[in-house]
């Protein structure tokens, strides 16, 4: 029978572990975890920014893993991840490799190339990795999964990019994959959260249009259940929204702090603003 577990893997962000005394949850990988765990899968996630002895995790699961996932943004991210799959290479050459994030998104084939990465994911992960996983347990080739970039006969193949679904994670049970108090500031007591992603412009400086330009903002009610949900369960006072452009809609943004403010929970609130 074929493995059950699938590591998921977010790199340093930076060279130094230390030169930050908190981080934001690692947002790319929790909605893939949650996506698997519907395959019946069990996913570990490990943050290497959080977790000092992350390498030896790693191999404490690895010999049981289907495949493992590696999330990386341009920059030194990618250094780490590939330091992190060269380990991985040398213990079980055979264990796929799929690596998804921002930098497999903008340059999908040029990611396929290196001999450390079996799949590369352009877009949002949540259901392509289903797919991939599916793949690797004997369903099907990877040539009919849309969205991704792989080797096929010593050349790279793009399958094209996958129709863009509006995103509709739930973050309440994020805190099943990662130790929540491992991401609290004690002098801040600050959450990210994102209650919508997209924008719909295309602003030359900005990757978002690589994924989609469409707005998907979550309903308000659902909003504040979800910060209810962690404002009571860990205590957070501030909340830092980190959607691509949270004052995309001024009435919505009326409508939220609105509601912040009638829920009672003695929080602020800030977010960038274009």
């Amino acid at each position: 029978m074929p493995s059950q577990k699938v590591l998921l893997i977010y790199p340093l962000l930076n060279r130094t572990k230390g030169e930050r005394d908190y981080h934001w949850f690692p947002f790319s990988v929790l909605p893939i975890a949650k996506s698997l765990r519907e395959l019946n899968l069990e996913p570990i996630v490990v943050d290497r920014r959080v977790e000092p002895e992350s390498i030896e995790t790693i191999k404490g699961h690895l010999q049981d893993s289907l495949m493992v996932g590696i999330s990386a943004l341009s920059g030194y991210q990618i250094t780490d991840g590939l330091h992190v799959a060269k380990i991985i290479r040398g213990l079980r050459p055979d264990v796929p490799i799929v690596w998804g994030g921002w930098h497999s998104t903008i340059l999908p084939e040029e990611t396929a190339q290196d001999s450390c990465v079996d799949v590369a994911v352009a877009g949002r992960g949540e259901d392509a990795i289903k797919d991939i996983a599916r793949s690797y347990l004997g369903a099907k080739g990877l040539g009919s999964i849309k969205g991704i970039a792989f080797s096929d006969d010593k050349e790279v193949r793009f399958t094209g990019y996958r129709e863009t679904k509006q995103f509709v994670d739930d973050v309440r049970g994020y805190d099943d994959f990662i130790d929540v108090k491992r991401y609290i500031n004690p002098k801040t007591m600050a959450i990210g959260y994102f209650s919508g992603h997209g924008c719909s412009f295309k602003c030359g400086f900005c990757s978002r249009h690589f994924m989609t330009n469409k707005y998907s903002p979550k309903p308000i009610e659902r909003v504040m259940d979800e910060l209810a949900y962690y404002i009571t369960k860990y205590g957070f006072k501030h909340i830092h929204f980190q959607d691509d452009n949270l004052f995309l809609d001024i009435r919505r943004v009326i409508e939220l702090s609105k509601a912040i403010v009638n829920a009672d929970h003695d929080v602020s609130w800030w977010a960038n603003v274009r």
